[in-house]
């Protein structure tokens, strides 16, 4: 959410998230993206103009509303496929690192057998 003095935000529902203990990772990888994509020049200026409009408070003519909506929404598609892709990236890690450590333990497990 976007604060005064140059300030952003991040709410998480941490409630929600303790239930969906598969879920924390992603959601705070979305929230870094959308941080990042509200850093970019004029995002501020159209998310305000955005959210006027959702709340009546400044109606716009429906082909700028539009135009608004379909920025978002390549936002959003944008923040989606990063966060496949770091998601992707920390499950092959993961993976990686426990493989490795199951082959240290194996190995350790052989030598002291071989003792």
């Amino acid at each position: 959410m976007i604060a005064p003095n140059n300030v952003v935000r991040v709410l998480v529902n941490a409630k929600r998230l303790r239930r969906r203990q598969c879920e924390i990772g992603a959601t705070l990888v979305w929230a870094f993206v959308e941080v990042d994509q509200l850093c970019r020049k004029g995002v501020w200026d159209h998310r305000i103009a955005l959210t006027c409009h959702q709340l009546g408070a400044g109606v716009l003519p429906k082909h700028k509303a539009g135009a608004l909506y379909r920025v978002e929404a390549g936002w959003e598609a944008e923040a989606e496929k990063v966060t496949g892709q770091i998601a992707g990236k920390v499950i092959r890690q993961n993976r990686q690192a426990e493989a490795a450590a199951q082959r240290e333990a194996a190995s350790t497990t052989a030598a002291q057998g071989a003792a």
